[in-house]
């Protein structure tokens, strides 16, 4: 005959190592899931941690890439269309209006094509600034549209610019042409021929871009050219 306390005996032993297993598990898929929160947690930490380091910083690149558009053209105002892209509505309007003026005017058609060659560039991205050296050339002409008297003509600009952040890039606020000084004799800078958006930042004076020492030559040139006739 079978035991039945033994039968009561096993049945209970049964259940209770089934609870004990049961309460195992559960144990065990808890630590689990508390183990792999921190893990979500700090994945999402080094997310806005990537985004904050993607975040748009003016570069040497996009600098020297406006320096080429701005200082390549076949004459004054040419290469508005594609200098535009890089500043904001108040500066571009602001160049225009430099370029328009009787004095720039004067040299339409007598200093031509002018060419980018290089740059040095040193940048400030807590103010989002750039000092700029610039080597282009230049084509002087006598007469206009004659060039069998035309003189290539090399010259440095030292500008510093002023960008400011729209959306995702950088467009040019400010402009100005500047006259490094050594250093150790001084720690000043003289400001000459400044392009500045009105109400921006106090500025006197205008930007000349195509007005050099070789271009007075070519002035004087023209008026003699003038008076021979």
């Amino acid at each position: 005959m079978l035991d039945t306390r033994k039968i009561k005996m096993l049945k209970f032993l049964s259940v209770a190592i089934g609870v004990i297993l049961i309460f195992l598990l559960g144990f065990g898929f808890g630590q689990m899931g508390k183990s792999s929160t921190p893990a979500k947690e700090a994945k999402k930490a080094e997310v806005v941690t990537d985004k904050k380091g993607d975040e748009a910083v003016l570069t040497q690149d996009f600098v020297t890439e406006f320096l080429m558009v701005y200082y390549t053209k076949k004459d004054l105002s040419e290469n508005r269309n594609r200098y535009k892209e890089y500043m904001t509505d108040t500066m571009y309007n602001q160049v225009v209006n430099l370029e328009n003026q009787p004095t720039n005017q004067t040299y339409k058609g007598f200093v031509v094509d002018f060419e980018y060659k290089d740059s040095t560039v040193y940048l400030d991205n807590k103010k989002n600034t750039a000092i700029v050296k610039v080597n282009y050339n230049n084509t002087l002409l006598a007469k206009k549209n004659d060039y069998s008297q035309a003189r290539t003509e090399s010259n440095t600009a030292t500008l510093r610019l002023n960008f400011t952040k729209v959306g995702d890039g950088f467009l040019l606020n400010y402009m100005e042409s500047i006259i490094l000084v050594d250093a150790e004799n001084s720690k000043q800078y003289a400001d000459v021929n400044i392009a500045t958006p009105d109400g921006e930042l106090e500025a006197e004076g205008e930007i000349l871009p195509e007005v050099t020492k070789a271009s007075q030559e070519t002035e004087t040139s023209t008026e003699t050219t003038e008076e021979g006739e």
